[in-house]
């Protein structure tokens, strides 16, 4: 009798929470194809646990997000040689180039993968599924290869149907840990503000392909595309190259679908908008909301500083409505990023370093007036850039200083991770001799100034045992 292919689903977290909800949403896709599952979360300090976990089992698929260690995917990939491995997203790139994943999605990716699959069960040509990396051998070399085919994301061909599976088994966690964050709802892909060009600092910036691969043509096409999709926005940012949204009518009903499946099958009451702007929306979603009884506790919205900002007058009519119906807004993910203009330049967030301040004096204020339904979620924080001079330094030291006294939730320090080689930032740094670059981990960067180090000691000492344990 012939064995059921079989798909694991594995996702890597620092802390338990829910999966994100792109596997969740291919596992009703592959029970029509006949496929049994399984579906993990791993705990990143304890994936020891997961290797122990997995090692009796048979797998065929093995699809992981990005953010598994490579050093991870190697072991696992050694317990099961005859598995395929898959990963996707955004960030995908460098860990597929640098581990021994045989394919890679490049985002949201449900058609593409459900594709993948019945080429794998059925033994078929790979070359014609859109929008999929895969390696191949030729003279005994292995060749990052590419279908040729690229398909623009349909936001309802993403979700819909939208039955997604978050009955997941968490592995590495203790009894203790309780998942706290929501589950979104997605209202668009990508983000608005990629449209905006790169400051003159990354004029003249071209990318450099990895010269320890061997690319295809197509292969190599695809990867220049990625990069001049990335010319734009955050410098550091893996977010696909167009945004891909609804007009308003059609996302209020298309989180509306979402929300009232979550709630009906799940009993959510809170959830998070998957939008970086989502101020063009939300009074009509709000208002559907309670239009059709969808029992609200919490409602997550996150965008970038400015725009919370320009944004003030619409954010307090919105916590007007949630205190008549008593709900809390939770205002998350803001890319403050960091307290100097040079931080903020480099990142390319194209505003003014008061801006960060004028929104840490919206928050206080929305505390003050809206204490039960304005809640202040963690916000997104980078910290110092590679370029940094000692003057700027002590200035960095000083404002963060004075703005730990206005709003703790920061936490100081270097947070920039290099997932991706088509970021224009990696490029910048390779360009400038400032990239280390590693053959099983992610790369990592150098400090322009040598002496950088002594007075990030000094800064520390400063700011106190909070920060101690932050990499540079």
């Amino acid at each position: 009798m012939r064995k059921m292919f079989r798909i694991a689903f594995l996702q890597c977290q620092m802390v338990k929470e829910l999966p994100h909800m792109n596997m969740p949403l291919f596992v009703e896709d592959i029970l029509k194809l006949g496929c049994s599952f399984e579906c993990i979360c791993a705990s990143r300090a304890k994936l020891e646990d997961l290797i122990e976990d997995l090692k009796p089992k048979r797998f065929d698929l093995i699809a992981l997000d990005y953010t598994f260690p490579i050093l991870f995917i190697k072991e696992l990939k050694a317990i099961f040689p005859k598995a395929s491995f898959v990963t996707g997203g955004n960030g995908f790139l460098d860990t597929f180039l640098k581990s021994k994943i045989d394919f890679a999605v490049i985002g949201a990716g449900r058609q593409s993968f459900l594709e993948l699959v019945k080429a794998l069960k059925s033994k078929r040509d790979l070359s014609k599924i859109p929008n999929l990396f895969f390696k191949t051998g030729i003279n005994n070399k292995t060749v990052i290869d590419y279908s040729g085919i690229n398909q623009q994301f349909d936001l309802r061909r993403e979700l819909f149907p939208y039955q997604p599976f978050l009955k997941w088994r968490y592995v590495g966690f203790t009894r203790r840990d309780e998942i706290v964050d929501p589950p979104p709802i997605v209202a668009e892909f990508g983000c608005s503000y990629r449209l905006r060009k790169l400051n003159p600092q990354y004029d003249h910036l071209r990318l450099a392909l990895p010269r320890r691969y061997t690319f295809s043509r197509k292969a190599k096409k695809r990867i220049r595309e990625l990069f001049e999709e990335r010319m734009g926005g955050c410098s550091f940012c893996t977010c696909p190259g167009k945004n891909v949204f609804l007009p308003v009518k059609e996302t209020v009903d298309c989180l509306i679908e979402q929300a009232s499946f979550l709630q009906k099958n799940y009993g959510f009451k809170s959830f998070v908008i998957g939008s970086e702007n989502p101020f063009r929306f939300l009074k009509p979603l709000i208002s559907r909301l309670i239009q059709e009884n969808v029992k609200l506790k919490m409602l997550a919205i996150r965008s970038r500083v400015d725009w919370v900002n320009q944004n003030e007058n619409l954010l307090i009519d919105v916590l007007k409505a949630a205190k008549k119906h008593d709900f809390k807004i939770s205002l998350q993910q803001l890319g403050f990023e960091s307290l100097l203009q040079s931080d903020l330049d480099v990142y390319n967030k194209g505003y003014k370093i008061e801006q960060n301040h004028k929104v840490v004096e919206l928050i206080r204020k929305l505390k003050g007036i809206y204490p039960r339904n304005f809640q202040d979620g963690g916000h997104g924080f980078i910290g110092i850039n590679p370029w940094i001079t000692s003057d700027e330094l002590k200035k960095y030291a000083e404002s963060a200083v004075n703005m730990q006294e206005l709003f703790d939730s920061f936490d100081f320090g270097n947070g920039l991770i290099l997932y991706d080689s088509c970021l224009p930032i990696y490029q910048k740094l390779k360009k400038e001799g400032l990239l280390v670059e590693h053959k099983s981990d992610l790369d990592s960067w150098r400090f322009k100034d040598k002496n950088i180090v002594r007075f990030i000691n000094d800064f520390h000492n400063k700011l106190g045992d909070r920060n101690r344990g932050t990499q540079y």
